[in-house]
């Protein structure tokens, strides 16, 4: 094996080990960003949620007497 031949298979496994890196720190990306947006989508949810339920008001009523003036 000459020196050319050498240097061309050692750039070949660099770029190898580069790409599989790269596509390493995309998976990675990828899994970040699902994460933050179920977090968002999570957030939202439960200030929907607690925004109802205040929204609802407090303890039920209690009885409603009715009076009639006659």
């Amino acid at each position: 094996m000459n020196a050319r031949n050498m240097a061309m298979e050692t750039a070949s496994v660099a770029l190898e080990v580069k790409t599989s890196h790269g596509e390493k720190r995309a998976r990675q990306r990828g899994l970040l960003i699902r994460l933050l947006l179920t977090v968002r989508v999570g957030l939202a949810v439960a200030v929907g949620l607690y925004g109802t339920a205040w929204a609802a008001g407090g303890p039920p009523a209690t009885k409603i007497i009715n009076v009639a003036d006659t």
